[in-house]
């Protein structure tokens, strides 16, 4: 029973346990990772700077030449005189990608646990983190 103790506390050291990595989910709870203004062209639940046919209602302006004449604000056109436009904000995706080192020389330690180690739960608590607020994880 003794040898397994000591192999269990071994593997957090040396190896990740995929018992480990799943418990790292209510700690990922915590993380102050906040959402920031993303400019990629892929459609998603962030809000961008990107003005276009989204959910979000964004602003009413003058309506120009090639505007589409379904987005034409009918009640502000009656009001003003002048053809306006509804513009909308985009949702967008924030996908997650990770890339770990597991060469060689990560497998190493000078105190506590292995490179390695200390890489794979970082890289599952921004997995877990991600994965709570949303986002998509891979490509």
């Amino acid at each position: 029973m003794r040898q397994t103790l000591k192999q269990t506390a071994a593997d957090d050291i040396v190896r990740i346990r995929q018992s480990t990595l799943i418990s790292l989910n209510r700690e990922a709870k915590n993380l102050p990772l906040t959402p920031r203004k993303i400019t990629a062209k892929l459609s998603g639940t962030y809000l961008t700077i990107f003005k276009g046919l989204g959910m979000e209602f964004d602003e009413v302006r003058p309506y120009q030449a090639g505007d589409d004449l379904y987005s034409i604000d009918w009640n502000v056109t009656a009001r003003t005189g002048e053809a306006h436009t509804k513009i909308f904000r985009e949702e967008r995706e924030r996908p997650v990608l990770m890339w770990v080192d597991y060469r060689q020389p990560m497998f190493f330690a000078t105190r506590g646990s292995f490179k390695s180690v200390v890489a794979a739960k970082i890289a599952a608590l921004l997995a877990w983190s991600a994965a709570q607020h949303g986002d998509r994880l891979g490509g």
